[in-house]
């Protein structure tokens, strides 16, 4: 099923280990970094629950208020969610 969902930028997901406890967020980044090695994702959160502003050190990789960026790996999706918008689930 994973395969399937289609990730890019601008895409509305929930960012979390559970639907529970995830918050939402828009796709800003998907690519390399410098500060570790592989595919992240870099996501504005809706609310100020985040922890930068979309840079880290001094990289910028997309822009967001302060405290409203977050940094994941995609290595976890859980499935679409329905609704008026569509959020996809990624773990944490």
């Amino acid at each position: 099923m994973a395969a399937t969902m289609r990730m890019e930028i601008g895409t509305n997901v929930l960012v979390g280990s559970s639907a529970a406890t995830s918050k939402k967020g828009i796709i800003r980044f998907i690519g390399e970094t410098h500060f570790a090695t592989g595919e992240w994702v870099g996501v504005e959160l809706i609310e100020k629950e985040g922890k930068n502003d979309g840079s880290l050190g001094d990289e910028r990789y997309f822009t967001c208020e302060p405290d409203h960026g977050i940094f994941v790996r995609r290595v976890c999706i859980c499935g679409m969610l329905s609704g008026c918008l569509n959020y996809y689930l990624f773990c944490m």
